[in-house]
Parts: C-alpha cells; structure tokens; sequence
C-alpha cells in the first residue's frame, strides 16, 4: 500500500473542480537484461485539462518501482504530477516532478521541456532534468544526474530531415559528460509508410566512472528503418523499427550493434484504449551496458487508457 501522504499528493490535482474531460492511464513497464538486472514499475495516473484555462492540462499519479539484480533489490513508492501549458500554437511547456519513497533514499525527480515550432522549417526544444542512476549502485550511492540540453529540427527537404542535440550532464559521482545526437531522417516520396533515419551519437566524459556503465568515451552510429501504418479503419496504429550499426567504447574494438521495437496502441472505443509497445536491443544505452559477450537488454510497457 502506497504511503497516506504519496495518495494525498497523487490526488489533489484529480480532485479539483472545473475540468473539462478526465483521462487515466494505467501502465506496467517491465525490463530485462542478460545481466539478471530487472526493473518494474507500475503507476495509475489522473489527468484533464482546466476548465477556465484550457491549455493548460494538470495531471497526477502514483506508482511502485522496483529493482532487482542478481544477489539483491530495492524498491521506491512514487508520487508524481504534471502540467502542461500552451502559451500559443507554437510554443509549449511540460513539467514534471516525482516524490520517490525508498529503502534508504527518497530523492525528487523531475523534467521540464519547453518546445517552439516558429515557422517551418525549424524546430526547437530546450530541456532539464533531474533524474537517478538506475542501478543498485547508484540508489546506494544516492548518485543522480542531472541533464540540461537542447536538439534542433530542420526540415524536411526533399523529405529530408536533420536533427541536432546536445546535453550537458553532471553525474552524482562527480562525473561530467556531453551527449552529442546526430540524425537524417527520410520519408521516401514513394510511401508515406516507411521512414529511414541515421543517428550518431557521441558521449565524453571526464572519466569512466565505477559500478554502472558510463564509460569516458562511446560513439554509436546506427542505420534504422521504420514502417508504419494505421489499421483497423483508422482506429489502430502499428509501427516496426529495426536496424543495426556499430560502437566504440574508449577507442576499443568496434562491436556490432542491433535493435528492434514495435509499437501497438489505438481505441477499443470512444472512451477506452491501449498503447503497447516492446523491443530488444544488444546494447544498455547510457547507463546499463556496453555491446559484446552475448549481453541483450528488452523493454515493454503496456498501457491501458481511459478517456470521458
């Protein structure tokens, strides 16, 4: 059971008055690697916009997250809120923030990203963040990260698009690294079904640091293919990603790299709906492990949603 002052949070934006429509969210997400390393998080969430403002959206929920490797575990209740705000037709703010109650550390989390789309062909967003490293090291070590960063959209040309970012992150070890993303993508003019995209990223740091993967230097490139497409009349969505490269951690041997995702999601009605999605990839990402000796990490999260 979730903690009295955890549901007194989760509530309070669900129970004011003067909505104009209540949505809810009930999510499971579930991973896995070859590791033993296991995660899962449950959460219910509320949320609907005001009444006298409605482009602004307030939103709440509480959850249960729980880690689990090899020899031992640990677990945090949660407590979180957002809000999101229009300040016109281009230009949008999201923010979160998340109570976590623990074992032996309750941190708060939270996000905020600002986005403006001026006049095509630009994109921009900005963001920060706050969040924790995700491995039974890092929560004993009370080790956080702290994320501040940007990306730049321009396009599409030709069914052309590029896309830069960068992120500056200080790391509870006292590590400090940059994240650089490079993308093309393309709509072939054929089908508006298929997308293939490019991405480079590049991370250095001042060292590599102990006990979780953040190693001083990684590059990545990464050749992906998407098709998707609506089905069902238009109800449902599917979309299948797929695609492989390389990686090079601190100048090392170069190691093949591969992923997969599948997304599901649509309405069973006007009022009730899904959204599914999974995939494996040879590779942690950031914080979890590099390519090579057989390592494959999934992911899946299912959601079931509701809307009046």
């Amino acid at each position: 059971m979730l903690a009295p002052k955890l549901l007194a949070f989760a509530c309070l934006v669900a129970a004011q008055s003067g909505y104009a429509q209540l949505q809810a969210e009930s999510s499971y997400w579930l991973s896995d690697d070859s590791d033993d390393s296991t995660q899962q998080r449950v959460f219910a969430d509320l949320s609907r916009p005001l009444a006298d403002a409605p482009d602004t959206v307030l939103g709440a929920g509480v959850g249960h997250w729980r880690l689990s490797e090899s020899d031992d575990h640990t677990s945090f209740r949660v407590a979180r809120g957002r809000v999101e705000h229009a300040f016109s037709a281009t230009t949008q703010l999201e923010a979160s923030a998340s109570l976590l109650d623990g074992q032996a550390w309750s941190p708060t989390l939270g996000t905020a990203t600002l986005s403006h789309m001026p006049d095509r062909p630009f994109y921009v967003e900005l963001s920060a963040s706050r969040g924790l490293i995700d491995t039974l090291a890092g929560i004993d070590n009370h080790w956080d990260i702290v994320s501040v960063g940007g990306s730049l959209d321009i396009g599409p040309f030709a069914g052309f698009t590029v896309v830069g970012g960068y992120t500056q992150q200080a790391l509870g070890d006292g590590n400090d690294r940059a994240v650089y993303v490079l993308r093309l993508i393309h709509e072939p003019a054929f089908s508006d079904r298929w997308l293939v995209q490019t991405r480079t990223r590049l991370l250095r740091a001042d060292f590599d640091s102990v006990g979780f993967f953040a190693p001083e230097r990684l590059d990545e490139h990464l050749l992906l293919v998407t098709y998707r497409r609506p089905v069902f009349q238009e109800r449902w969505f599917f979309s299948i990603e797929a695609g492989g490269g390389v990686q090079t951690v601190n100048r090392g041997e170069r190691k093949g790299i591969y992923t997969a995702d599948l997304v599901w999601r649509g309405w069973f009605n006007d009022h009730f709906g899904l959204d599914g999605r999974g995939g494996c990839m040879n590779t942690g990402g950031l914080d979890t492990r590099a390519a090579g000796g057989g390592y494959m990490y999934c992911q899946a999260v299912v959601s079931l949603l509701w809307s009046w």
